[in-house]
């Protein structure tokens, strides 16, 4: 299995609407449906406005490349542009 943690750093008083937007597109929804894939969930920060998390697991390294080619996976691209400072992403094999 593949984890992937992912830390969205926002611009200044953007994680509301980057939000609402994944979630009026139905970003996680099409990701929770793909095919390998096992977790696909936000965790949204108190303490930090600024912070988004993502956290997602993937049955195969094949699942994830396959998701990383869909639409919803582009829209998310689009969005972080418009919306994100800085993505640090972890990647582990468990």
């Amino acid at each position: 299995m593949i984890k992937v943690e992912v830390k969205y750093i926002l611009k200044d008083g953007q994680r509301y609407d980057f939000c609402s937007a994944i979630f009026v597109q139905k970003i996680d929804v099409a990701a929770r449906k793909e095919s390998g894939n096992l977790k696909y969930d936000f965790d949204i920060p108190a303490e930090d406005e600024n912070l988004l998390y993502l956290h997602e697991l993937w049955e195969t390294q094949e699942a994830l490349d396959a998701h990383a080619q869909t639409e919803h996976y582009k829209a998310l691209a689009e969005l972080k542009a418009k919306y994100v400072e800085k993505t640090i992403i972890k990647k582990t094999v468990v």
